[in-house]
């Protein structure tokens, strides 16, 4: 059954081509942003884990300096 739509499908492409190129752009920023931000998340999970073991919490009086 998807044999014979190919033929449709690249007609189609060809006749719209800027609407072709449009979509595919906006998939390909699309699938940039989610792979950016999920590497993030990632990396900032790792360095969390990485120098919590010599973490040090420093406290002051509000006004002593």
């Amino acid at each position: 059954m998807l044999l014979k739509l190919i033929p449709f499908i690249i007609m189609n492409a060809r006749r719209n081509r800027v609407r072709s190129l449009t979509t595919l752009a906006g998939c390909a920023v699309g699938a940039f942003i989610i792979a950016f931000a999920l590497s993030i998340g990632g990396t900032v999970d790792r360095l969390m884990t990485m120098s919590s073991d010599d973490a040090n919490l420093v406290v002051t009086q509000r006004d002593r300096y």
